[in-house]
Parts: structure tokens; sequence; C-alpha cells
């Protein structure tokens, strides 16, 4: 499959598109607005990501790739489109009511209000990787590096409850992120995991490693455990 990655993405040219986005806060929050400096180096660390990914996607086909692509420019656009309804009419409460829902979600990604980031540029953040390698560690009771079906199906048990969840579902989660691996699913697989679960449902990521004994916001493992 051939993706026209420049016309896709416009994050060939970061320096343009990064002037474009501060010029246009600076008049709305003026020139040394801390806003202005955040939404111009997140919208171009998003672009640079996607672009990134797509090129990526390019040469392995990868379709997790895309699909990660796909949603950072989503989220560009879609901020560009709700900073230009607000540019017209701030008052304009639809647009409010948008942006009042979205900021939760994004203030799980990114952090804020003491929460510590999942993802930085689209790749997990130092505290949440450590906090995932210690849970990987947890679950692999042999210590070969991989969660093999009875490995795996524990950790799922322990995440969601319930009885043990059927072997299609284990077997799927593992050729899914680790099709390379016979042994069961390795540590970089069950990271990928997390990337895409933190891009899609931030809110469970934290949820998952509440049950398991760490601190949502900080990622950080708790003493009692």
């Amino acid at each position: 499959m051939d993706v026209d990655v420049d016309g896709l993405c416009a994050a060939s040219y970061p320096s343009v598109l990064q002037a474009k986005y501060r010029m246009k806060h600076q008049l709305r929050y003026g020139s040394n607005s801390e806003a202005a400096v955040r939404q111009t180096e997140r919208a171009g660390e998003y672009l640079d990501t996607a672009h990134a990914l797509i090129q990526q996607f390019q040469a392995t086909q990868e379709l997790l790739l895309l699909e990660e692509a796909t949603l950072k420019l989503i989220h560009v656009i879609a901020s560009k489109l709700l900073d230009l309804c607000l540019g017209l009419d701030p008052t304009y409460q639809p647009a409010l009511d948008l942006r009042a829902e979205i900021a939760p979600i994004l203030q799980e990604v990114q952090g804020g209000d003491g929460n510590v980031p999942l993802l930085v540029n689209g790749k997990l953040s130092a505290p949440l990787r450590k906090a995932l390698e210690q849970l990987f560690r947890r679950y692999d009771r042999d210590y070969d590096g991989y969660l093999n079906l009875a490995e795996l199906g524990q950790f799922v048990v322990a995440t969601n409850g319930g009885g043990r969840p059927p072997l299609g579902m284990l077997r799927g989660l593992w050729q899914t992120f680790s099709p390379e691996c016979p042994q069961g699913l390795s540590l970089e697989g069950f990271l990928d995991f997390f990337v895409q679960q933190s891009l899609q449902e931030p809110v469970e990521t934290r949820k998952d490693l509440q049950k398991h004994g760490f601190d949502a916001k900080a990622l950080t493992r708790l003493a009692t455990v």
C-alpha cells in the first residue's frame, strides 16, 4: 500500500507549521503566553510523530503504525477546528462543551492536574514504561522474558476479573503484538499493547495499573504491594 506522506501529513515542514501555530496563538493569547508555546510545541510534536509513523508503515506495512498516525492527525485537526470555531465566536457553547469533554482525555494522556503523562511524543513515558516493566516481570513466572498463555491468562484475570479468558482471546493478543515470538507475548509486545490502549482509552491504562497496586496518577508502585 502506497501512502502519500507529504499529502497526509505536513510534518515535512515542521518549522512552517509551528510558525503558523505560534502566530495564531500569539494573536489570541499574547506573544509570551505559555498556552501559545504549549500549543505550538504539542502540534509540532504530534505532526512529527505522525510523519515518522507513516514512514515506518510504508517500510513495514504494520497497520497499527498507520492507526497511531491517524489518531495523531485527528488530534491536530480537531484541535485546529476547535480553535477556529472559538476564534470566530469564543462564546459558542457546543465548541466550549466539546473542549471541556476532550480536556480530561488529553490530560490523562499528556499529564496535568497531578497526573504523570502516559505518553510523550507517541511513546510510553519513562514512569509508565518502568511500571509496565515491573508488571510484566511480576507475571513472567518462569523468567524467560515472555508471557506464555497461562501467564498471560493470569494477568488478564487479575486486570479484568472474572474467569479464565478464552484461549482464542489470549492467542489473539499474543499474535497481534508478538507475532514473531513462538514463546509468548514479549515485553515489547506487552508495552506496544499499552501504547495502543493509552492512545485510545487512557483512563483504562490508569485503572489497570491501579488494579495491580500502582498509583494511578504518579504511575509508581504503592508500598503495600
